[in-house]
């Protein structure tokens, strides 16, 4: 794309709606931010209104050159990334109902979104984060522990079990440079794209097994990722942060 980008900047990717948006604007107060996305338009509608603080930039991030060319970009303008934040993601049935085929279809498109998109995306942005003070927070999932609340969740439990094993390898990878590498791990979060198409009376009942009795809300997942991405979160690394109104209890 034909703009010039900040010296200086975070990433966010899935940032056209719900918790990638919400974490989008919390970090723009912080740093310009890079928001990602495979739709432009849905990108400009979240940019609007915020000054120049959200640039919208189009993008798969399960195509290798798309990412390349994202790294190109930040080499060729000097930037320096404070913050990278993996929130790309995306859920299909994995019922051992479906034909074997279509099993296969879901399994490779949640994998490359959600796991492995996370993982070339850093590979590619590590040489252009802040050494030290760069930051790296992978959004994971409740689902990590429980395998879902239904049957047909096990691809995207596993893609989301596989972030956590990314975010520990990425801080052992990284901390010597200065660089954390953390994730969070949502449970019920209201009124996102992800969860708009639920049956109401599914999350009433996901509501009624969540000891604090209501849904989280994106902006609250956005503001424990502000954290992790700033300077008193230095001494936090390869860890997992559950926020999920005490549904899953980490041992």
């Amino acid at each position: 794309m034909d703009i010039e980008l900040p010296t200086e900047i975070a990433i966010v990717t899935g940032a056209g709606s719900g918790i990638g948006a919400a974490i989008a604007k919390r970090l723009a107060e912080m740093w310009p931010v890079l928001v990602i996305g495979r739709r432009f338009d849905r990108l400009v509608e979240v940019a609007d209104g915020n000054g120049t603080g959200l640039i919208p930039w189009a993008m798969d991030v399960t195509d290798r050159s798309d990412v390349d060319r994202l790294a190109e970009k930040l080499r060729t303008d000097g930037v320096k990334v404070s913050a990278l934040v993996n929130n790309a993601g995306l859920a299909r049935s994995g019922a051992a109902a479906l034909p074997q085929t279509d099993l296969r279809e879901n399994w490779d498109t949640v994998i490359a979104t959600n796991l492995t998109g996370a993982f070339q995306l850093a590979m590619a942005v590590a040489p252009f984060l802040r050494r030290p003070g760069g930051r790296i927070v992978n959004i994971g999932s409740i689902a990590a522990y429980t395998g879902g609340r239904s049957k047909g969740s096990a691809i995207y439990a596993a893609s989301k079990a596989g972030m956590n094993g990314l975010t520990v390898g990425l801080a052992r990878e990284f901390s010597d440079e200065g660089i954390t590498v953390n994730a969070v791990a949502p449970g019920l979060v209201a009124e996102t794209e992800f969860t708009g198409g639920w049956d109401p009376e599914r999350v009433r009942q996901m509501v009624s097994e969540t000891p604090v009795g209501r849904a989280g809300t994106a902006s609250e997942i956005a503001a424990t990722v502000a954290f992790l991405c700033g300077s008193e979160a230095g001494y936090i690394t390869g860890q997992v942060i559950h926020q999920n109104g005490g549904t899953y209890f980490a041992p």
